[in-house]
């Protein structure tokens, strides 16, 4: 019979083979392009399944051969359709229905193929079958619906034929089979137009959950797919009623996917904003993090130029005081030398002024007691008072010689006799006195002055001392300028501070500088005594050189302090000077204590009492060693002053005045305890008032001078000049407990006064003529006010008539 058009056995074949791929063989464009793009899969639904029947045997196999070549029921009776999947939506993008690959012209049946179809024969298809060995049943679809039942089933059984397309008929341009690669890229090439032209459109925001079927298969292609659901939908021959199949279109709301997609706007438009000030934020952090990172950078940078010069300049610094200590190291020996050199001149001068403070005291003390032996030996033989006179002189004028001769020699290892070297020093010192003595007579303070010093003495101490100090001179004069002076080196270590601080603290330069300094104030402590003037033509009563006046001092006073800020106060250089003043200048002060100091000497002790003031503004005698060490030693040279050099004999006056050098020796002594007042008094303000108050009051007024008051009270003027002269040296307020004798002598004088006020009138001391017997009543009433005792003081005013 008539078959059907190739083409559409083709089709029915694609639509009714179960379980088979599609006989169209793809092309690897087309089979990447599918694969690449989420390509739609073909899905085979079968309407009726065909059961297998037993085939007959002869007869059965013409049916079978003719029911292969029979195509013209089966164009309307195919079972099968073909639906597209759509593949999943995804990331916001519209689902787009891919268009088919089937050439245009390809969907419309050809008539004149209806009609042909007669070149097919068994062979051919057997040849065909051979060739398709994948294929193993020809599909029931494909059989002639029309033949009988029992024609497609046979007694005997028969292996299926593969069925295989036909190829197209050559020499026809009308002819559609297969697609050939130009129609693959050719519906390639329209479909991504349409891709193109689909998302070429006006930027939106997809609104998630809408889904847009874009229908690219237009004109032909749908009709074709129409008719083909339609032919599946009515179903086949010998099968069973088709299933419906509905193709549901999407129901689109135009207004609720217009505000849903408002809304996705603004959603999009916030997270945007949202994304633009993290963008800013980020932004303006990683500015941020570049401009820290160049400032980290520049800093590195700065820090390690900065580490370069700090090593360069450390290095220059090393060397310059790595010589300067080498030098310092050489000088040390010869500062040593010359230190030793003027402590032997301070020595051998201060030994030499005890000597003969000593020798004086001595020779007095001999010549008055011989003296007064002689005056009381005459006066009780009977004499009269110039024979005793005569008589105590010559016993005193011989007693230091006859004190000599009663010694025997004492030989050095160079065979001189050092008591005829003393001899010769007393019969000198005698000749002194003797030449002074009728002055000595009329003088008032007699005592009170300090005692002459040998000449020679002093002339070899300063000839000494400019020696010393010339070599001090001398010592730095061969180093360099940098080397040579306190400036230099001054100028290097406050620049290392300056600049590089902690270097400088590190370097522990705050405990080295002192040593560094200390060569230069050692040296210009060689020329400076606390105990002597500083040349031989000045005043011997001169304060000493105040520390503050030094060279070394001013230059290093404001050390290490920066201008215009005060030191810190854990800055250790803001202790320079004091440190200096207590490991130079304290040891020369202690030894000039302890070796070389006279106290009997008010000259001495006047300076030194200022120097060991001065010294306390910078170094506290609680916290410094050698302050304690140099006040302790003031202490005990102040006790052994007041044992040895107070002692006032108890010669009453009748008897001195029989013998005129124990008159004399007595009123030394007497004068020798008022020195030691101003001595003690001196050192007011540097040592506890309560410790001077006891040396000068209980110690020297009331065991001392008392005794001699209470016997000059035979002699009423001479008994008031020795009260004046301790009231001008005590204050008022120490005169009082121990030393409330003297308010009481002097108000014994005020009664003796007042009992013959004849003899103590203006006519009577004018004619006494400083003999000490008539006493000033004037002079007598302030001394009596001025202790205290304003009732005698009141009395005595108004006896002889004084305002």
């Amino acid at each position: 019979g008539s078959c059907g058009s190739w083409r559409a056995v083709l089709k029915r074949g694609s639509f009714g083979m179960p379980k088979r791929g599609n006989l169209r063989k793809k092309t690897d464009e087309d089979e990447g392009e599918d694969a690449g793009a989420g390509a739609e899969e073909a899905i085979v639904i079968p309407t009726e399944k065909t059961k297998s029947k037993k085939k007959g045997k002869g007869k059965a196999d013409g049916g079978m051969a003719a029911s292969l070549l029979s195509f013209d029921d089966e164009e309307a009776g195919a079972d099968t359709f073909q639906i597209t999947k759509k593949p999943p939506a995804g990331d916001g993008a519209h689902r787009v229905k891919k268009k088919s690959m089937r050439a245009p012209d390809a969907l419309k049946p050809d008539a004149e193929e209806k009609k042909g179809g007669g070149e097919y024969s068994i062979e051919r298809l057997r040849e065909l079958a051979s060739a398709q060995k994948t294929l193993t049943a020809r599909p029931a679809e494909h059989m002639d619906h029309n033949a009988p039942a029992n024609g497609r089933s046979g007694a005997g059984t028969r292996e299926p034929i593969a069925f295989m397309p036909p190829p197209p008929r050559p020499g026809r341009d009308d002819d559609f089979g297969i697609p050939d690669a130009a129609a693959i890229k050719a519906a390639k090439a329209k479909r991504e137009a349409a891709r193109a032209a689909l998302t070429s459109a006006a930027d939106y925001i997809p609104v998630p959950g809408a889904e847009v079927d874009v229908d690219m298969d237009a004109g032909e292609d749908t009709a074709w797919e129409d008719e083909q659901l339609r032919k599946a939908m009515s179903g086949g021959g010998g099968g069973g009623a088709p299933r419906a199949v509905v193709k549901k279109q999407p129901s689109v709301d135009v207004l609720a996917g217009g505000r849903a997609a408002l809304e996705s706007l603004r959603n999009g438009v916030a997270r945007l904003e949202v994304s633009r000030q993290n963008a800013k934020n980020e932004a303006a952090r990683a500015d941020a993090a570049l401009a820290s990172s160049e400032a980290t950078l520049k800093n590195h940078e700065e820090r390690l130029t900065a580490a370069g010069e700090r090593y360069k300049y450390m290095q220059e610094m090393r060397d310059y005081f790595r010589d300067l200590c080498e030098c310092l190291r050489e000088k040390g020996p010869i500062i040593d030398e010359l230190e030793e050199h003027a402590q032997r001149l301070h020595e051998h001068r201060g030994l030499a002024s005890k000597r003969e403070s000593e020798g004086n005291l001595r020779d007095e003390a001999t010549e008055a007691e011989a003296g007064m032996e002689a005056a009381q030996a005459a006066l009780m033989r009977g004499a009269s008072q110039a024979e005793a006179i005569a008589a105590a002189t010559a016993a005193a004028e011989g007693a230091i010689a006859a004190r000599f001769d009663s010694l025997r020699p004492n030989l050095d290892e160079f065979g001189r006799d050092l008591n005829l070297a003393e001899r010769q020093a007393a019969e000198k010192r005698a000749a002194v006195r003797r030449s002074r003595r009728e002055e000595e007579l009329r003088m008032n303070n007699l005592g009170e002055e300090d005692d002459a010093e040998d000449a020679v003495e002093v002339e070899l101490f300063y000839k000494g001392l400019e020696d010393a100090t010339e070599a001090a001179s001398q010592v730095m004069r061969d180093a360099g300028a940098d080397f040579s002076s306190v400036p230099p080196i001054k100028a290097r270590s406050e620049e290392w501070k300056r600049r590089f601080p902690r270097a400088y603290k590190d370097a522990y330069m705050p405990e080295s500088v002192p040593q560094l300094f200390a060569p230069f104030a050692r040296l210009e402590l060689l020329s400076w005594s606390p105990l002597y003037p500083e040349t031989r033509t000045s005043p011997g009563s001169a304060a000493a050189p105040a520390i503050d006046a030094m060279r070394w001092y001013s230059d290093l006073f404001d050390y290490g302090m920066v201008e215009g800020d005060d030191t810190a106060a854990d800055d250790g250089d803001g202790n320079l000077v004091p440190t200096l003043i207590e490991k130079l200048v304290a040891p020369v002060v202690e030894h000039a204590v302890n070796e070389c100091w006279n106290p009997l000497s008010l000259a001495q002790s006047t300076r030194l009492a200022g120097v060991v003031k001065e010294m306390t503004v910078y170094l506290e005698p609680t916290e410094c060693e050698a302050m304690r060490r140099i006040l302790s030693s003031v202490r005990a040279r102040l006790s052994e002053m007041v044992d040895r050099g107070c002692d006032i004999p108890a010669w009453a006056p009748v008897v001195t005045a029989a013998a005129p050098m124990a008159e004399s020796y007595a009123r030394r002594r007497f004068g020798v305890a008022v020195r030691c007042l101003r001595v003690i008094m001196a050192w007011n303000g540097v040592l506890p008032q309560s410790e001077l108050r006891s040396l000068a009051c209980d110690r020297v007024v009331a065991g001392c001078a008392a005794p001699r008051l209470r016997l000059l009270l035979a002699r009423p003027g001479e008994c008031l000049a020795a009260i004046e002269r301790l009231v001008g040296v005590l204050p008022p307020d120490w005169l009082t407990g121990s030393a409330r004798v003297v308010r009481d002598v002097a108000s014994t004088l005020g009664q003796a006064v007042r009992s013959q006020p004849e003899a103590h009138g203006a006519a009577a001391v004018e004619a006494d003529a400083g003999a000490g017997k008539a006493v000033p009543v004037a002079a007598l009433a302030n001394i009596l006010a001025t202790l205290g005792d304003n009732d005698e003081s009141a009395a005595v005013a108004n006896l002889f008539g004084l305002t």
